[in-house]
């Protein structure tokens, strides 16, 4: 690898660089095209992975807010409805439950 930076490339005339390392580094060549391949794919993976935790943990906190409301909101239900039915047969208005 040190070669590659401290060689000077002998370009012949008309001879791009591009050219040049495909020609004297082919490994090298593969390597970087191999490099940004697996960079690429971390990163697609990475993104993909994030969202689906994101999307997962909005969709998780909403049932569970949902359930949390239908749970305490029977119960509140319950409560009130106790509630006004012990007060009415206190009073007298009914005499049970049935």
């Amino acid at each position: 690898m040190t070669g590659i930076w401290t060689s000077t490339p002998t370009l012949l005339a008309g001879e791009t660089w591009i050219h040049y390392m495909l020609v004297q580094h082919p490994g090298l060549v593969v390597f970087l095209v191999m490099d940004a391949i697996v960079f690429i794919a971390a990163s697609t993976l990475t993104i993909t992975q994030t969202s689906m935790v994101i999307a997962y943990s909005l969709s998780a906190n909403n049932n569970l807010d949902l359930y949390e409301q239908i749970y305490w909101g029977k119960l509140l239900g319950r409560i009130i409805y106790e509630y006004i039915l012990i007060n009415i047969f206190q009073e007298g208005k009914i005499t049970s439950f049935c």
